[in-house]
């Protein structure tokens, strides 16, 4: 009797922490955009802004060998990360939104960028370094764009600037 409940109770744990967990991602979907709902983060007080959006993009990769090479294969993954994202209540404004929603597409046009590059990169004995150098130079880009584009909008601010 015991061992069947420990086992239910496992079982259900077992279930509901992925579902729980995968519940607090979102996947870049070009269909899918973001809504003031999946924005379930605590806002930062000391934050000056009125939205954060967090993505992440991150890799995986397998190799098998040829007849005399390595072929890799790359699997790259966008998602925006929801208890880390959030806004300040009654700021949910659609044109904030569109801000942000650009920020997760931003995120998306890197990674499809960093998939290019580990693509067109002939490896070495060191590929485990030189992918996570290619890895490093692209998301030192990413950051760089998400800067550029919060200072040419002014944090959205900039309406003429945010309408282009």
């Amino acid at each position: 009797m015991y061992i069947k409940k420990g086992l239910t109770l496992l079982l259900l744990l077992f279930l509901c922490v992925p579902l729980k967990v995968c519940a607090q991602f979102i996947d870049w979907d070009a269909h899918r955009p973001l809504t003031w709902a999946d924005f379930e983060g605590k806002f930062d007080k000391a934050n000056p802004f009125d939205s954060y959006t967090l993505a992440n993009v991150s890799y995986t990769y397998h190799w098998q060998k040829g007849d005399r090479l390595l072929s890799y294969q790359f699997k790259i993954k966008n998602v925006l990360l929801k208890d880390s994202s959030w806004v300040r209540k009654n700021k949910e404004t659609p044109a904030l939104l569109k801000h942000e929603q650009l920020h997760f597409d931003i995120a998306e046009l890197y990674a499809r960028k960093l998939l290019l590059a580990f693509n067109a990169k002939i490896y070495t004995a060191n590929y485990d370094q030189e992918i996570k150098n290619i890895y490093a130079r692209i998301l030192k880009d990413t950051r760089d764009m998400q800067a550029r584009y919060d200072l040419e909008t002014d944090h959205s601010k900039n309406k003429a600037e945010q309408a282009q």
